[in-house]
């Protein structure tokens, strides 16, 4: 599970076209290239609506063991 936050940060190369931020979520073993984003899909596990939640805890986890959180860190914690 990732929080793709669709911004290129200024980075060469990139494609700096900005879309809405999202939580994306694979399922390696039957999309291995990551094509179909399930999170939110019919088919999804009830389980699985608790991982933003578990992923932002973790990320709070770290930014107090002196990790400095990214501006788009902080946002994705707002979120909530």
């Amino acid at each position: 599970m990732i929080y793709y936050y669709s911004d290129a940060l200024g980075q060469a190369g990139a494609v700096d076209e900005r879309h809405e931020p999202e939580w994306e979520l694979f399922d390696l073993e039957k999309d291995p290239c990551e094509k179909n984003n399930v999170y939110g899909a019919q088919n999804t596990p009830p389980w699985c609506g608790s991982l933003p939640t578990n992923c932002i805890a973790c990320r709070r986890r770290r930014a107090t063991n002196a990790i400095t959180l990214t501006g788009i860190e902080k946002t994705m914690m707002s979120d909530e």
